[in-house]
Parts: C-alpha cells; structure tokens; sequence
C-alpha cells in the first residue's frame, strides 16, 4: 500500500486504520476514494482534493514527429516517433486541494 496511508494517519488512530483502507481489483480506497499515484509530485508530497474542481486543458495542441537518424536508426532501420501535448490543471476553486508534506511536523 506504499505510504498513502500516512496522509491519513495524521487525523486517524491507528485501530480504527483497518476500517477505512481496503485493496479490491488493483484499486486502493481510503474511506471509498481512490487513491491515485502522481509519479509528477516530489518525494514526501501529496495532494488532497476535490477533482470536481480540477480541469486538464491543454495548453498547446498535440505534436507528431517522426526521425530516422536518431541515435542508430538509420543503421537499424528504424523509425522514432515523438508525441507531445502539453496540459495544465485549472483550479476553480483553490480551497478543493490540500498540497501536504509528510516531512513536515
């Protein structure tokens, strides 16, 4: 379960722990949210929110390019493709997130 339990045993005993987490299909649920992993977010940090509040928007349209002389392509004959977008979150409302720190004190 990694460490997303730490976010919540910060307001909850350790007894009453059992009651709230749970691991069904692959997903785990903390009082029945999701938890998700953001591979994005540094060591030690997490967010809390209410993503009814969060919109992605892309901030540039996607991107296609293909190269074969990149690294050893062309000897291989092979063929690269890059695709980017780029996106951004768009807060409504700032007071839905909670950005923590488990280092903190």
């Amino acid at each position: 379960m990694y460490n997303y339990h730490r976010v919540f045993l910060l307001k909850t005993p350790k007894d009453d722990l059992a009651a709230i987490v749970s691991y069904e299909g692959g997903v785990l649920r903390l009082n029945g949210i999701q938890l998700l992993k953001a591979n994005w977010l540094a060591a030690n940090k997490y967010y809390v929110g209410d993503w009814s509040r969060v919109n992605k928007i892309n901030t540039e349209g996607l991107s296609l390019q293909f190269s074969d002389v990149e690294g050893t392509n062309f000897v291989k004959n092979n063929i690269t493709a890059r695709i980017e977008s780029q996106t951004a979150l768009a807060v409504e409302q700032p007071l839905a997130l909670i950005f923590g720190d488990f280092t903190a004190s």
